[in-house]
């Protein structure tokens, strides 16, 4: 994005900040496809959805099924390769640990080791990186298929990658029902390896905990052009009418005004607060 042009505008920006193509799923998905063993065995289903990532552009977006189908399977791959040479403490740790799996992952990917491939409770069969693969993708596919049915054109990355904006006060349910404390889910695209980032515990998918605190584009030619959004609202009182106004526009990548000069602000300002002493 950054090449395809001489001047950005604030609209290339707020398209960059929206970005939800991985890197690192194009990385993967084409080594996992290049490497997978036994394709000849699918199941119709099993063919689909492979015909579906083949064709994949990359994108995480909520509206699709190939971004569903990709955690599931890098997440699998990874724990095929070690629950057999882990004990249940580190194994537990291991997967939570997204700096450690990834970095595993990236690892193997660049040089398989047969130690790790091969699963030692299978005696006399040494088990290659690429039968890993293959296991972990029908694995995937059962799973996904008992969850969201049995049309994989169907499914969407945004129908188990949701967030929910919590108020601390919502822990005390009876508090959530009365005052409507907390907002979402809202499904969500992108990842933890995407430019817009909704990150998770890798084991989670619903669970989003993590993403941009703000979006801030300053347009320098003409501060009064800059954009800004927040993920929650101006108040942080649930009776207010800015009680998370904003959070539709995040999570749907738009934007509001963020004016400097005083003229702007002062014409387009709701309230005046005045100090005196």
């Amino acid at each position: 994005m950054l090449k395809e042009k001489e001047k950005l505008s604030t609209e290339d920006f707020q398209r960059m900040q929206g970005d939800q193509k991985s890197k690192m799923a194009e990385k993967f998905t084409r080594y996992f496809i290049s490497h997978m063993t036994a394709k000849s065995g699918l199941s119709d289903s099993e063919k689909t959805v492979y015909e579906l990532m083949k064709n994949w552009d990359y994108t995480m977006s909520k509206d699709g099924p190939e971004a569903l189908v990709f955690e599931k399977w890098y997440y699998l791959t990874g724990v095929n390769l070690v629950k057999d040479q882990m004990d249940s403490l580190l194994f537990t740790q291991f997967v939570v640990q997204k700096s450690f799996f990834e970095n595993f992952m990236e690892n193997m990917r660049i040089a398989p080791n047969q130690t790790w491939a091969d699963d030692i409770s299978t005696k006399g069969v040494n088990e290659t990186f690429g039968d890993i693969i293959a296991l972990s993708f029908q694995q995937a596919v059962k799973e996904l298929t008992s969850k969201f049915g049995g049309q994989p054109s169907e499914w969407k990355w945004g129908n188990s990658h949701t967030i929910t904006l919590a108020h601390p006060l919502s822990k005390v349910k009876i508090l959530d029902r009365i005052f409507n404390l907390n907002r979402g889910p809202f499904a969500v695209g992108g990842s933890f390896h995407t430019v817009s980032p909704y990150a998770y515990p890798l084991n989670k998918y619903s669970e989003v905990n993590h993403g941009a605190s703000e979006r801030h584009i300053f347009d320098t030619g003409n501060w009064d052009r800059s954009l800004t959004v927040i993920p929650t609202g101006t108040s942080g009182i649930p009776a207010s009418e800015h009680y998370c106004d904003q959070t539709n526009a995040y999570v749907t990548n738009k934007y509001h005004s963020d004016y400097i000069t005083r003229e702007k602000v002062e014409g387009a300002m709701m309230y005046r607060m005045k100090f005196t002493r």
